[in-house]
């Protein structure tokens, strides 16, 4: 059993102003669960001492340990800067950038093989789910994964999956707690017939109203935050329902 987990996923957003807030208001709280500070990569270097009871993580990794890839980031310098955790599989990196299951599977290998935590984001489009492909696609982007090659080679771990329904990030609406709930129970079903289990995660326009909904859920193992996380006193919000801080 895992405490719950709150991931914050700033995307092209927030400041060093931001995080030296976030360190100073951490610094006064105790935290129960975990905290993850996905961070665009030219802050990562700024982490430091970090924040106190929270890890460190990345938007992004490149499937190449070195060589000529001008402008890519490898596993080993996420991990010299104090990385833990990796975002593989967002819907921004697969619509914007043109990434594919067998790309993201290869990087969740090549992650997990350097001692990093990969997260791996799943979801589905508006018209997917209009047309009744929410299992469809769901199981093409993980079984992607678990059947590529080099997964089972991999140490036995939990798989960190947040599921992010495209048609709900960025949305005035979330997903149902029902919908979510459903969605878990396909997830950990279809990783068990590979031996596998999660950490299941929600994401998409995950906020104050809704996270506690979510921590209650006992489908629901953790939240993965974007826009609200890079606002102080959005997350601030989240982070006081979520993770039961006491000063």
């Amino acid at each position: 059993m895992h405490d719950f987990l709150v991931i914050a996923n700033w995307k092209l957003g927030g400041n060093l102003d931001l995080l030296s807030r976030y360190k100073q208001f951490f610094q006064k709280v105790t935290l129960s669960g975990d905290l993850v500070f996905l961070l665009p990569t030219p802050y990562l270097g700024f982490w430091q001492e970090g924040i106190s009871g929270a890890s460190l993580g990345s938007q992004h990794l490149d499937a190449y340990t070195s060589g000529g890839y001008t402008g890519c980031v490898s596993a080993e310098m996420l991990q010299a800067v104090g990385c833990r955790y990796v975002c593989l599989g967002h819907s921004e990196r697969r619509c914007h950038f043109q990434e594919g299951d067998d790309l993201i599977a290869r990087k969740y290998v090549l992650a997990k093989s350097h001692g990093l935590v990969p997260v791996l984001c799943i979801g589905e489009s508006r018209e997917a789910r209009d047309t009744g492909l929410t299992e469809s696609v769901l199981r093409q982007q993980i079984e992607a994964v678990v059947t590529s090659d080099g997964f089972q080679s991999l140490p036995k771990h939990t798989m960190v999956v947040a599921y992010e329904p495209v048609w709900a990030i960025g949305a005035k609406e979330a997903a149902s707690i029902a919908d979510v709930e459903k969605v878990s129970a396909f997830v950990q079903n279809l990783l068990a017939e590979y031996g596998q289990s999660a950490r299941f995660c929600y994401g998409g326009s995950v906020d104050a109203d809704n996270c506690l909904a979510l921590r209650r859920s006992a489908f629901v193992a953790g939240v993965l935050v974007g826009r609200a996380s890079a606002d102080y006193a959005d997350f601030k919000s989240i982070v006081d329902r979520c993770l039961v801080v006491s000063n």
